[in-house]
């Protein structure tokens, strides 16, 4: 039999099985950062289809070609599905494709190495059945080797990679993409290399194998790790600015709290102005009764309870800094014409700290204030404590269809844009610290914050 035949049938099947497996790592590769592993496996599958496609219809089209049109296809299918952090899934294709041509061209030498040191070539040439042999032998080696290097290398890129759930600037984009298309360039070379090399081989003008050159597994090698290498410089950038922006939320917070402060202090000068009054508005409706100005009498009374209303809280907690908080958050949903329904007590006699409360209560009904909608949108804020147990809830009118941050457990509806839900990693960084834990929820028409903490009693151990 004709050996081309066995060579045509061996590597057109050894190219499908290739296929196969880049499409498995690719939708391994998307997981994390796609809303449903559905989505990520169906971009897996229309990758695959479209390089099946393109492989068998006669066109005039470079392979790199193909692959930007089945990434596209791809890509333009996942932003249906998911149209979330564009930008970062431009650059997790740009990625797939550039740690896949390096793992095959590490791969590539390294069999070439292999064959060189074994004298597996001049084996091949001994006849029809051993070149067979050596071809079944050097393809399976290759997609076998090229699958696994390049899951490992993705596991890698996951580890890498932390900050999953973010997208990526316009400009961080760029600086990221940079040094990988200057790799992907090296790729028209090195096919021009083997062209020239293989037509020098027809003409019998060199040996009839490709030897492996220590070079281009140098630079695979050295390219392979520069690119995760500015991965983890990137994430690390991103470190610094989520440092940065919880220093900086933590003075806003601050200046919030002494703001509270401020409103406490001034609220109380009030309460003491008024109860050195007292004495004077009591006189004055002595006179007004006994002298029967009974209209009078009862107008003065309505402005000294307005008056005595806008001074004493609306809510008491057991707490002043929860009572001038939860009053705030109460008058900016009055203003929001947000119903708002306080059920909160501060648990006395622990060592819960009020500020830590406070933030608690700041960042959770900042969010509510936020979110809360529908036709007739509320708050209700409501606590309770069973032994060393001690339970906030607030909940919030809220229709629509949410979606989440797998990575962080934190809605992005809720929070958008730059650095969204920091408000609630706050309030879970404050809940662990009291050996506790959050809970978000969302029901048919609300969504529900469950904080718990484990608070002793003043003098426990």
């Amino acid at each position: 039999m004709d050996i081309d035949f066995y060579y045509d049938l061996i590597t057109e099947v050894a190219f499908y099985i290739k296929i196969l497996l880049t499409a498995i790592n690719l939708a391994f590769l998307l997981a994390p950062y796609v809303r449903g592993k559905r989505n990520s496996y169906m971009g897996a599958v229309i990758y695959g289809l479209m390089m099946v496609i393109l492989y068998g219809i006669p066109l005039e089209m470079e392979f790199w070609m193909a692959y930007c049109v089945a990434a596209a296809m791809s890509y333009l299918y996942l932003m249906g599905m998911d149209r979330r952090n564009g930008k970062q899934k431009i650059f997790l294709f740009l990625s797939f494709f550039v740690l896949e041509y390096l793992t095959h061209m590490v791969v590539i030498e390294e069999m070439r190495l292999i064959a060189d040191k074994t004298g597996l070539m001049e084996f091949s040439s001994r006849s029809m059945e051993a070149s067979i042999a050596t071809l079944v032998l050097s393809e399976v080696g290759w997609v076998v080797q090229r699958f696994l290097f390049l899951h490992v290398s993705l596991r890698i890129f996951h580890r890498v990679y932390k900050r999953k759930w973010e997208n990526i600037a316009a400009g961080e984009l760029a600086c990221m993409v940079i040094p990988q298309i200057m790799v992907l360039f090296f790729r028209p070379m090195e096919c021009m290399y083997f062209d020239l090399y293989m037509q020098c081989m027809e003409e019998g003008m060199i040996r009839k194998y490709i030897p492996a050159n220590g070079y281009i597994c140098l630079f695979s090698i050295v390219a392979y790790l520069a690119v995760l290498v500015m991965v983890a410089l990137f994430q690390r950038l991103r470190d610094g600015q989520e440092e940065l922006r919880q220093v900086q939320l933590a003075d806003s917070q601050m200046a919030e709290m002494k703001n509270h402060i401020r409103q406490m202090e001034a609220l109380y000068e009030d309460i003491r102005a008024m109860r050195h009054d007292m004495g004077n508005h009591i006189q004055a409706m002595e006179h007004l009764i006994g002298e029967n100005h009974g209209a009078e009498a009862s107008s003065y009374l309505r402005r000294l309870k307005q008056q005595w209303r806008q001074a004493v809280p609306e809510v008491k907690t057991g707490n002043p800094v929860t009572d001038v908080i939860i009053r705030e958050k109460m008058g900016e949903a009055e203003r929001q014409q947000i119903s708002f329904h306080c059920d909160f007590h501060f648990p006395e006699k622990t060592n819960a700290d009020a500020f830590d409360v406070g933030v608690i209560l700041s960042n959770a009904l900042n969010n509510c204030l936020e979110s809360a909608n529908g036709g007739h949108p509320w708050i209700r804020i409501s606590s309770s404590r069973r032994n060393q147990l001690f339970l906030i809830t607030v909940k919030n009118s809220y229709i629509g269809d949410m979606e989440w941050d797998r990575e962080r457990g934190v809605p992005l509806s809720m929070k958008n844009g730059e650095g969204h839900g920091i408000g609630l990693a706050n309030i879970r960084r404050v809940a662990k610290s009291y050996l506790g834990d959050m809970l978000l929820e969302q029901g048919e028409d609300s969504v529900t914050l469950q904080v718990m903490l484990q608070v002793e009693d003043e003098g426990g151990g």
